[in-house]
């Protein structure tokens, strides 16, 4: 995540793939909210030659969680609670800046800074290449936020409204980059759910969907599938 430049440059506007490559998600000019996705398949481009199967692989080996057993407690990982409830899911929180500290809050949850220097490495890495895909100027991606969700996990619906970012009130550019396991992937009860109409395709992949906030917007739901390698921003007051 970072704080965009001021006016704003949507993302497909500065991407080197060209704008013709991001499918539009959410474009609401009333509210400044916008989103994107570059689906993995669709990129052919050498600028993105970089993120193959094999490098998407490496970095979800990488970050899971069991990678990290032999370092302290809460070094790297971190699992999920809500209102002293434990959940299906780990979180995971760093910034760029050496010189800031903030934790990340939301909801009722603190999440403190990462320690692992071995996940550093891998953020920083993944960051370099993103930001070289998605165009971004200089350090403006200054954070990351990471979410693992096991089998059955996942999070309801909510507003991203944490004041650190504060982006209801300036703009901003998030950008989202999913892994997705092969374990998950080769899941033999998915395939055999739907064999007809290459299921395959939605192996390991999780469903996003966003609505603007209030009762009477509730049917008005965007949402698509998330796949191994999909990049999605989401921008602007989003």
């Amino acid at each position: 995540a970072g704080t965009a430049p001021t006016p704003l440059t949507l993302t497909p506007n500065i991407s080197p793939l060209g704008r013709q490559r991001w499918k539009p998600f959410v474009a609401n000019e009333e509210l400044s909210s916008y989103s994107f996705i570059l689906p993995r398949e669709s990129v052919t481009s050498s600028a993105f030659a970089a993120v193959d199967e094999q490098q998407l692989d490496e970095w979800f080996r990488k970050l899971h969680p069991s990678n990290y057993d032999d370092e302290p407690p809460g070094a790297a990982w971190t699992d999920a609670t809500y209102k002293n409830r434990l959940l299906l899911r780990k979180t995971a929180w760093h910034t760029f800046d050496p010189q800031c500290t903030c934790e990340y809050g939301y909801s009722d949850t603190w999440q403190p800074l990462i320690r692992s220097e071995k996940m550093r490495e891998v953020l920083q890495d993944i960051t370099n290449v993103v930001s070289h895909v998605v165009g971004c100027e200089n350090d403006e991606l200054n954070s990351v936020n990471l979410n693992y969700y096991p089998q059955g996990g996942g999070v309801g619906f909510h507003a991203d409204d944490e004041f650190l970012f504060d982006g209801l009130n300036r703009e901003t550019r998030i950008i989202s980059l999913s892994l997705c396991s092969k374990a998950d992937q080769n899941s033999a009860a998915i395939a055999e759910k739907d064999r007809s109409n290459n299921y395959n395709h939605n192996f390991g992949a999780r469903k996003f969907q966003v609505r603007r906030k209030g009762k009477k917007y509730e049917s008005q739901l965007n949402e698509n599938i998330l796949r191994h390698g999909d990049i999605m921003t989401m921008e602007g007051m989003f």
